[in-house]
């Protein structure tokens, strides 16, 4: 854990809402609906953002 910085660990754990879906839908044949398609584009969507903002842009 200490080759990763904290905004990583936060920006991996905004994840955890759609492997939870994948995970429901593989194991307990959940369906997978549009809507919950859109969720998933939301949030890597603001992962993407988030990722490639200029404030999360390191300088070495």
């Amino acid at each position: 854990m200490d080759k990763f910085s904290a905004s990583f660990i936060a920006m991996f754990l905004l994840l955890e809402p759609i492997v939870s879906a994948i995970l429901a839908w593989i194991i307990f044949a959940e369906g997978l609906t549009s809507i919950t398609g859109l969720g998933f584009m939301i949030i890597l969507t603001g992962i993407y953002l988030a990722q490639s903002s200029h404030s999360a842009v390191h300088e070495i």
